[in-house]
């Protein structure tokens, strides 16, 4: 009878320290991530800004120093960026942004960015299991405008005439038809002006195909490398075909 007492003693013990620590953990701060947002996307190379989103919906304040990870994962390469705050007010379910300036995406492609609150529990927390959040996104060619530098100027003349009225003279094909191409694919085309010239902007760096046609003329074809300053290709145009 006695051991049957002295076990339901402890039972009921049991009980109140669980109920009374499961008390406790629920009067503690919960934290968690609730969103990864790049701002304006993310391109190849630095200068990306990634906001990351942090809350507490518990019902006691976070203070101290509160950590804020993110580990940008693109292939076998892998980043690791921190950031630090000291305070998450309780109750609050939107939570405030913690932003990671003049982030490096390594290559262009798809990436996966994970983001963590509160990595080493240093924080007591009533669920240490909602800390994490997975995102992917993809990261663009860095683009190049024509402030860059990054154009193709196509000049198109008689064949003989380079230099006929005097240095840098010539005398134009107007209305010529232009074909720019890049690893077989069309980008770009038009027409030269009244000067024999047609201007490309914004054009990625890379090996060009440049053909030139016209009724009367052979079309012309002339291979070209572009990086981030302007070309141009003189294209010396035969009466004929």
């Amino acid at each position: 009878m006695k051991t049957l007492i002295f076990k339901f003693i402890l039972f009921v013990l049991t009980l109140f320290v669980v109920d009374g620590s499961t008390a406790l953990l629920a009067q503690q701060a919960d934290l968690r991530v609730t969103a990864i947002l790049p701002q304006g996307g993310l391109t190849e190379g630095s200068g990306n800004r990634i906001r990351v989103n942090v809350a507490n919906i518990g019902p006691r304040p976070a203070r101290g120093q509160i950590n804020v990870l993110i580990t940008i994962i693109q292939g076998r390469s892998r980043q690791v960026k921190q950031k630090t705050i000291n305070l998450l007010p309780p109750n609050d379910n939107n939570g405030q942004p913690v932003t990671f300036d003049n982030v490096t995406m390594k290559s262009r492609g798809p990436v996966r960015i994970k983001a963590r609150i509160n990595p080493r529990g240093r924080i007591a927390e009533s669920n240490i299991h909602n800390n994490t959040m997975s995102r992917s996104f993809n990261v663009r060619a860095q683009p190049y405008t024509s402030a860059d530098g990054a154009a193709i100027t196509v000049q198109a003349y008689h064949k003989g005439t380079w230099g006929y009225q005097g240095p840098n003279t010539f005398k134009p094909v107007t209305g010529a038809s232009i074909l720019l191409q890049r690893n077989g694919a069309n980008l770009a085309s038009g027409a030269t002006d009244a000067s024999g010239r047609r201007r490309f902007t914004g054009m990625l760096p890379g090996t060009y195909t440049v053909r030139v046609s016209r009724p009367g003329f052979y079309t012309k074809v002339k291979t070209l490398i572009l990086g981030t300053s302007p070309k141009e290709a003189n294209m010396e145009m035969r009466a004929g075909g």
